[in-house]
């Protein structure tokens, strides 16, 4: 089976987030804050999702990515952002067994690319903002491919 980003699931994270109820101030991104996964490359594919290059093939660092990630999304699970970390961890776990799974790895990734992504693209693995800073929002190396 094929995941596909899930634009209805990404539609409903934004309200949530934003709603004043879940979140503590109205400009509230958890890929970006969390992750620091800029608006411009969201909703993240799996490999963006981890901070992994495009299509990459080693288990070890599939796994180092996802328990890195996990920790920088582990402590929103309960508090006013539960909703969306809880979504987020749900992705995460997604990503990591798509991408450690070859079965399901080599559709998606035959998905990716047919979407226009090139193997060339990296995403650094960068450092988890933190709650006091803003997110990095350079460039990452991935760029959406064009309609």
């Amino acid at each position: 089976m094929l995941h596909r980003p899930a634009a209805e699931g990404r539609r409903r994270l934004k309200i949530l987030a934003e709603s004043p109820a879940n979140c503590m101030n109205t400009g509230f991104d958890p890929y970006q804050q969390w992750l620091g996964i800029p608006a411009a490359e969201q909703p993240p594919n799996h490999y963006r999702l981890l901070g992994l290059s495009l299509f990459e093939s080693r288990p070890e660092a599939v796994e180092a990515a996802y328990q890195q990630a996990v920790a920088r999304v582990q402590p929103h699970v309960r508090g006013p952002a539960a909703v969306a970390g809880q979504a987020i961890m749900q992705q995460l776990l997604l990503a990591r067994q798509t991408l450690l799974n070859p079965a399901q790895k080599q559709p998606y990734d035959s998905w990716l690319r047919s979407l226009g992504y090139a193997p060339t693209q990296h995403a650094p693995q960068t450092a988890a903002p933190s709650r006091s800073e803003p997110a990095v929002t350079g460039s990452t190396g991935y760029k959406r491919p064009a309609p």
